[in-house]
């Protein structure tokens, strides 16, 4: 059997659903190694290569944590890469929910002192992308009116001031979702 971390539509493959170590970190509250590599001392003890992440500490969860009422913002959040097939507005969700904040953001209702939607690019993604039935393409970023870049980079922790939090699929399933279930926020999940 295959084990997968994004296992999809069972109609189509059979890979067995496996939590990814994110989500284990998430539900436990430990903290795993990222590697197995290792470098054996002279006394038989052994080092792990590399430190592991707190992220997903409770302890880091507790710095972090608010009530709904504790003057959460009413907007819906999106922060993520352009990843997925697509290279346009039309053919890609993520790319689509920067162009509606964007457009958006001179509408006195829509993008207001509380705006709708703050969604940002935090990275172009620029490989060849294929759509099937359509011909292999590739993003130009030069033909957005927004930009895209680490300045619009928010950490996840300061994602949870908002009531709303976008998850957006991109070349598969985010591995962020799991720890977002535990910021408090509704998450609005668009549909594939």
């Amino acid at each position: 059997p295959i084990v997968s971390f994004y296992a999809a539509a069972p109609d189509r493959f059979t890979d067995i659903p496996w939590p990814s170590s994110e989500d284990w970190e998430a539900a436990c509250g430990l903290v795993f190694a990222h590697t197995f590599m290792h470098t054996k001392k002279k006394n038989g003890d052994i080092e792990l290569n590399g430190n592991p992440r707190d992220l997903f500490t409770e302890a880091n969860f507790r710095k972090f944590e608010r009530k709904w009422e504790d003057n959460r913002v009413a907007t819906a959040f999106f922060r993520g890469t352009a990843t997925g097939g697509g290279t346009t507005p039309d053919n890609n969700q993520r790319i689509k929910v920067a162009s509606l904040c964007h457009e958006w953001k001179d509408d006195p209702i829509k993008g207001g002192e509380e705006p709708y939607l703050d969604a940002q690019i935090v990275g172009w993604n620029l490989r060849d992308k294929k759509i099937a039935d359509s011909p292999m393409t590739f993003l130009r970023s030069s033909k957005f009116p927004f930009t895209a870049g680490r300045h619009h980079f928010t950490p996840i922790y300061e994602q949870s001031k908002y009531k709303y939090l976008v998850y957006v699929d991109g070349h598969c399933a985010a591995c962020r979702y799991g720890f977002m279930m535990r910021l408090g926020s509704v998450i609005l999940k668009v549909e594939p």
